[in-house]
């Protein structure tokens, strides 16, 4: 061709026949080039899609089908026992609910770096969904799960250094241990997550399933669904008990309080179905019937005015109980409501106080007036392994604070002098009345004195 270069009417019959055979060569070898670039990109393209749809797109992590298939694969194998641990990271939700879903996506990224840095190389940490992470433990029976769990704890329990601040957190986990022929992938995260569940039930860190946990699981959705059409019926009875000044055992006011009838389980406090209408979302409506109002409404403060101007109730006879754990660990926003409260002229106190999580450090922010000392602590006063060392601590405390104190569950004459002479002013139980109703608390009030119950659980500089 190119010795023939311009001269294009000397190429014969077959020189064209030469061309097209060398055309179509070079036509398949571009287009092969072609299809081998297309059959790369979908290669990478399905490699990217399959990544996608087994990991979390934020954290990177694993996600629940990675770790499901991952769990299946393990129990597949058949060589001694897998666990599975479902972790939860407890404050997230206010941290959303103060600083924004930025924050909380710092949060849960710097949460998935440490969990992946604090297993083994052959375990697999995925993250399930909001602030819920689980770890597949390879070849792990329980001693060695729960230890795992500890390793786990120390990395992730505590401080972190976010944008917004640093953000103390806490973390509940759940172990479940299973083998080939015992158990699913499927029933073993559950279970985890089972577990994890009676965790934040509890004061422990982390526990290991057993059967019973899941029956109690179900019998508390079921009590919850009860207790929505008790709501509902208006089946929530409202009873009294007397708070009286330990001096004298005049009574200083009365703690109201939430009782069920049920109609298979019998007489139930409000201890016994708190926990069932904390998950079912039955809160506000049931602090409704006892109070207008509970913390967790946004606009508790404005509800709550209302409520005792239009009952003519002077805000300061009122005193509102919150919980420990809710205090120390509870959002910028629940810190804002206490405070209006207080200006609103409601009195706080802190119910059963040292049974849960504290800071003492972070006690004297808030405004509070009062700390209730718990029944077990009392109980503790008298008899044969009496140790006083809690409640003396607690009055010690709240005296340095400028706090009153209020002793919950007295039941013995020996308990309430012993108080007296540690300097607890207040108290409450059955040695002084057990809870009533409305009517009943009536006929006492006429019983007492020309003096009327004045709810004033403050500090002695108040009551000077």
């Amino acid at each position: 061709v190119g010795e023939r270069a311009g001269d294009v009417s000397t190429f014969g019959d077959a020189d064209l026949e030469l061309f097209e055979t060398f055309a179509g060569h070079a036509s398949i070898l571009l287009e092969n080039g072609r299809l081998e670039h297309s059959l790369a990109q979908v290669t990478q393209l399905k490699e990217q899609l399959r990544h996608q749809a087994y990991h979390d797109a934020l954290t990177g992590l694993p996600n629940r089908l990675h770790l499901l298939e991952a769990v299946e694969q393990e129990l597949g194998r058949g060589t001694g026992s897998t666990a599975v641990l479902y972790l939860d990271l407890d404050r997230f939700k206010s941290v959303n609910d103060t600083w924004g879903h930025s924050a909380g996506d710092e949060l849960l990224t710097e949460f998935a770096r440490r969990l992946s840095g604090a297993i083994r190389a052959q375990d697999l940490a995925a993250r399930l969904g909001g602030d819920e992470f689980a770890v597949l433990v390879r070849d792990a029976d329980s001693e060695a799960a729960i230890a795992a769990a500890r390793r786990m704890l120390e990395a992730l329990d505590g401080t972190y250094a976010l944008g917004c601040g640093d953000v103390a957190c806490h973390v509940s986990v759940g172990i479940a241990v299973g083998g080939v022929g015992e158990t699913s992938g499927e029933d073993l995260i559950r279970n985890a997550d089972i577990a994890m569940y009676s965790v934040k039930q509890s004061d422990r860190a982390y526990t290991l399933y057993e059967a019973e946990l899941h029956e109690k699981l179900r019998a508390q959705r079921q009590l919850g669904l009860d207790l929505e059409t008790a709501l509902e019926r208006r089946e929530i009875a409202v009873h009294f008990q007397p708070v009286v000044r330990l001096a004298d055992g005049e009574i200083e006011g009365f703690e109201v309080l939430a009782r069920w009838q049920h109609p298979t389980r019998g007489f139930l406090t409000a201890a016994d179905f708190l926990p069932a209408a904390e998950e079912a979302g039955l809160t506000v409506e049931l602090g409704r019937l006892v109070l207008p109002a509970e913390l967790a409404n946004e606009r508790l403060v404005d509800t709550l005015a209302e409520a005792l101007k239009g009952y003519g109730v002077n805000p300061g006879r009122l005193v509102i109980e919150v919980t420990e754990s809710g205090v120390i660990q509870g959002s910028d926003g629940a810190l804002v409501a206490m405070r209006r409260l207080r200006d609103l002229g409601v009195g706080l106190t802190i119910d059963d106080f040292g049974t849960g999580y504290s800071s003492l450090s972070r006690l004297a922010e808030f405004p509070i007036e009062s700390l209730k000392i718990p029944k077990p602590f009392v109980d503790k006063l008298v008899g044969e392994d009496a140790d006083e060392a809690f409640v003396d601590a607690i009055l010690r405390l709240s005296d340095s604070l400028g706090l009153a104190a209020v002793a919950e569950g007295i039941e013995h004459p020996a308990q309430a002098e012993r108080l007296r002479q540690l300097g607890c002013r207040f108290g409450q139980g059955y040695l002084f009345g057990r809870p009533a109703p409305a009517e009943e608390v009536e006929r006492l009030l006429y019983q007492e004195a020309a003096r009327r119950p004045h709810l004033s659980l403050v500090p002695l500089s108040r009551l000077a």
